[in-house]
């Protein structure tokens, strides 16, 4: 005869299988960056999410997910502010189908940077020009967007009063200018790097480190690097070719 225990020790363990087994969304781990702020620079904070932490189903449009941002990114390219979500201070909705298995990773600093959104067809020349101009506010910027790609600092020219953007831009161009006074950045030569061109998991030091841009690509941290603001190396978890122009963001 089996004990009556023995039974409701089974239920619960059955139980507990039933729950490990069904699908639960996946919070990626939540860290801070510490790289600028640790020479007194603005210090960057993420969290990285899965498309699986959206409301919804995988491939809908207007998923909402509950965070606090200043800019986000999704596969590597950052979004533009009101065309591609919108923000209310405690929820994103994103406009475009977000996949479940598509990384996110959300950005906030404790200096709250600001946005501008702009159209090619705010910019001097024609459509498809080189060399076209944005007149500014006088206020500056940290950094620019055009069409979800991050630009370095060798795709524009800033003059006194305008920003000169060196490559093709469209008049349906979507331009977004970040600003905040102490967001700096520097090129990283590839040759700092260990390895060789087209290796894996290529290492090399890198002070004031918060955001990385490979080609105009926001890395993921965690995803796409891993950080140490203790001993300052930079662990590159993807290929990386020599050719290639590294950006980094504090």
């Amino acid at each position: 005869m089996i004990h009556k225990n023995f039974i409701y020790i089974l239920i619960f363990l059955l139980l507990i299988v039933s729950v490990s087994s069904a699908t639960l969304p996946v919070l990626r781990i939540t860290l801070k960056s510490t790289g600028g702020g640790g020479t007194g620079g603005i210090d960057f904070f993420y969290i990285n999410y899965l498309g699986s932490n959206l409301s919804g189903v995988s491939g809908a449009t207007n998923r909402t997910l509950n965070t606090t941002l200043e800019f986000i990114v999704v596969d590597n390219f950052i979004l533009h502010p009101d065309y591609d979500y919108n923000y209310n201070g405690t929820q994103i909705e994103f406009y475009n189908s977000i996949w479940d298995d598509q990384d996110i990773t959300s950005w906030t600093t404790n200096a709250s940077l600001i946005s501008m959104n702009y159209e090619g067809s705010d910019l001097s020349g024609n459509d498809g020009d080189i060399n076209r101009n944005l007149e500014l506010n006088g206020s500056g910027f940290s950094f620019i967007v055009v069409d979800n790609f991050q630009l370095q600092p060798n795709d524009y020219a800033l003059g006194l009063y305008n920003l000169t953007f060196k490559n093709s831009i469209s008049n349906s161009s979507i331009i977004t200018i970040w600003n905040s006074s102490s967001v700096t950045s520097y090129k990283l030569n590839t040759n700092n790097f260990d390895g060789v061109s087209g290796d894996l998991d290529r290492n090399a030091l890198a002070v004031n480190l918060d955001i990385v841009t490979i080609d105009n690509f926001n890395l993921h941290p965690e995803i796409n690097y891993d950080y140490n603001p203790i001993t300052t190396n930079l662990k590159l978890l993807d290929f990386l070719w020599s050719d290639q122009i590294i950006i980094v963001w504090s």
